[in-house]
């Protein structure tokens, strides 16, 4: 019995009552409060009943019924995202609504200030293989549609850095990259990370220089 209590409990409290008709003869709701596109709502009516002589009243409750919700409000753009440069090609990565449907990606160079739409998709994370890793820079923005046609507004820009290197000998190493753009502070540093399959990663502060040069024969060749 206990058991039994605590479920109908829970299922009373599932419940909320977003309109009473009374002392309207009008039997038509609308339902628009902060519905949640692809959403399923379900619904009940209940018709409480006096009846002359006897006390209290009687209460008839209908069926429940279902339907998913077709909202117009626009959903949260993509959050923390990122590109890395992987197999001469950018790969995108981001967190979206789980109601995404459709994803645009929008690209512009960094010697640019205007953003193309260079593609579309439905899912994450996205690859651009246009993209010319081996010359030249790019920036990133995304937008997406959700179930219900809503345009999300775009993501933040992603910039992701393209580092280049250049072998003159094999006792000199020349590295070359592009600045990293987004941050309203700036960068504070760049750091170099050195590694080899065998060894830990060793870290080389660059300060705001955009190239270094390394004049050390390795005693061994290594990748």
């Amino acid at each position: 019995m206990m058991v039994l209590g605590i479920a109908l409990m829970a299922l009373c409290l599932s419940w909320l009552l977003i309109c009473n008709l009374l002392p309207s003869s009008d039997t038509m709701v609308v339902d628009s409060g902060n519905l949640i596109c692809g959403t399923n709502y379900c619904y009940q009516l209940y018709i409480k009943k006096n009846i002359a002589g006897y006390p209290g009243e009687m209460i008839y409750q209908s069926s429940p019924v279902c339907g998913q919700a077709i909202s117009d409000l626009p959903p949260d753009p993509v959050s923390f995202l990122s590109a890395t440069i992987e197999y001469q090609a950018v790969k995108l990565r981001g967190q979206a609504s789980g109601l995404a449907k459709t994803f645009e990606v929008f690209r512009r160079e960094s010697s640019s200030e205007i953003y193309q739409k260079i593609l579309e998709t439905n899912a994450l994370p996205i690859i651009d293989s246009t993209a010319d890793v081996n010359g030249r820079a790019y920036c990133y923005r995304i937008a997406f549609r959700d179930i219900c046609g809503n345009r999300s507004r775009l993501s933040d820009s992603i910039c992701p850095v393209w580092l280049r290197a250049e072998l003159p000998d094999e006792s000199e190493k020349r590295f070359f990259w592009t600045p990293f753009e987004g941050w309203k502070g700036g960068v504070e540093r760049y750091e170099l990370q050195r590694f080899t399959a065998a060894d830990p990663p060793e870290f080389t502060d660059m300060g705001l220089s955009l190239n270094h040069t390394i004049r050390v024969r390795d005693k061994v060749r290594q990748k």
